[in-house]
């Protein structure tokens, strides 16, 4: 009797594992990606891919200035190349 009731419970936690991993593992992988998608996007909203728009509507995007004004004055300084030999 009590290995039967052993091989039962075995059986019975297999199939749970089982079922589990069949379908309940896949949606609380993808609702917890797509959370951290979410929270990605939220604190990085300049990588979101855009949305796709309808063939011939046309978009226009400014970009900021801010990125390529950068102060040359203060590269560096210049030495001459000596070839050694």
């Amino acid at each position: 009797m009590g290995l039967l009731r052993f091989l039962l419970i075995v059986f019975i936690i297999y199939l749970f594992f089982k079922v589990f991993a069949r379908f309940i593992l896949p949606l609380v992988i993808k609702l917890t990606m797509r959370r951290v998608q979410d929270k990605f996007y939220e604190q990085n909203p300049h990588l979101k891919p855009e949305t796709p728009q309808k063939e011939g509507k046309v978009t226009i995007k400014r970009v900021s200035k801010d990125k390529d004004d950068h102060d040359s004055s203060n590269i560096g300084e210049y030495v001459d190349y000596e070839e050694v030999k």
